[in-house]
């Protein structure tokens, strides 16, 4: 659930088993597994570890840390500490995945922005009123949806796909019931529509206002499961000093890692790079590794000297 829809389907094999092939699936996510309980009310989800559960059979060594280190070793706690308390919000950043902000099912035929229109407080008055492309019907006391097929100029017989915030609800009578002031947008898919090896009599996509389903909750059966996807690119803070108030600044820089960057390239093998020391005066190691596109790999060390300014 969310403001951008990632919604992923698959037909189980002969032991139970589906498989998603997920894309832009990136960060901490909460997933919700479900199947449509009008049909497929007695089974079960679980999902397995995707993770390798085994371990590399290494025991490091005690450390050795003679008193000879100890200044050095206390120098670099108390730098630790210094970048912790006037860089806490830039040690750790992380850059945000490039995904497209369309939903999965690209634009869809009718959109309807609710606060466009006169607001009614029950879903049924909404649809009926200014949702053309939507039929609502009843059968035996509970509603149903029947869709425009545009293309054909005719109606679905079979219901469409209904979602909140991208997660399919297969009870109408569900979301018949839910605030329609809760509801900012309104999406609906007068076509057939393919997701890999399922089809969809047309889609029906609510969207609440903050994309958390808005105290709606899935059906009782459903797996909601926190789940880590590709974790983000870190991005490396380096300060600039390029103008007369960051070099008068009195913030300490007690960086004793200077720069890192993974993306850079070069021309006829050659690059060059810029960086600013920190206050740390010593020697500094250059490490270079790099990839030809030719998939040859290299590396190259060297070391630099960062001298004390005296003013």
């Amino acid at each position: 659930p969310s403001k951008l829809v990632l919604l992923y389907g698959g037909i189980s094999d002969k032991d139970g088993r589906v498989r998603f092939i997920t894309k832009n699936f990136s960060g901490a996510k909460k997933l919700i597994f479900q199947t449509n309980w009008s049909r497929d009310s007695i089974y079960g989800l679980s999902v397995e570890n995707t993770f390798s559960e085994e371990f590399f059979n290494f025991t490091l060594q005690p450390p050795d840390l003679s008193m000879d280190v100890a200044k050095q070793l206390l120098s670099r706690s108390i730098a630790m500490q210094v970048q912790d308390i006037y860089y806490d919000d830039k040690i750790t950043p992380f850059g945000k995945p490039l995904t497209d902000s369309t939903s999965f099912f690209g634009r869809a035929d009718e959109i309807y922005l609710l606060d466009d229109y006169t607001r009614f407080p029950v879903m049924e008055e909404v649809m009926r009123e200014y949702v053309p492309g939507v039929w609502v019907r009843k059968r035996e006391g509970k509603f149903y949806f029947m869709v425009h097929d545009k293309p054909v100029n005719g109606l679905f017989r079979d219901p469409p796909l209904v979602m909140l915030d991208g997660i399919p609800v297969f009870d109408t009578d569900r979301i018949m019931s839910f605030d329609p002031l809760k509801v900012k947008r309104l999406e609906v898919v007068t076509k057939k529509f393919y997701l890999g090896s399922l089809i969809f009599n047309g889609i029906v996509s609510y969207s609440t206002f903050s994309g958390d389903l808005a105290g709606f909750q899935p059906h009782p059966k459903s797996l909601i499961l926190d789940y880590e996807g590709l974790q983000l690119q870190r991005e490396f803070y380096s300060p600039r000093y390029a103008t007369r108030a960051q070099l008068e600044s009195r913030l300490p820089d007690q960086r004793n890692l200077l720069f890192w960057s993974p993306e850079i390239i070069t021309h006829n093998g050659r690059a060059t790079i810029e960086f600013y020391t920190s206050d740390l005066s010593g020697n500094y190691k250059i490490n270079i590794e790099g990839i030809t596109p030719e998939g040859e790999a290299g590396n190259f060390n060297a070391a630099i000297e960062v001298k004390p300014v005296n003013y």
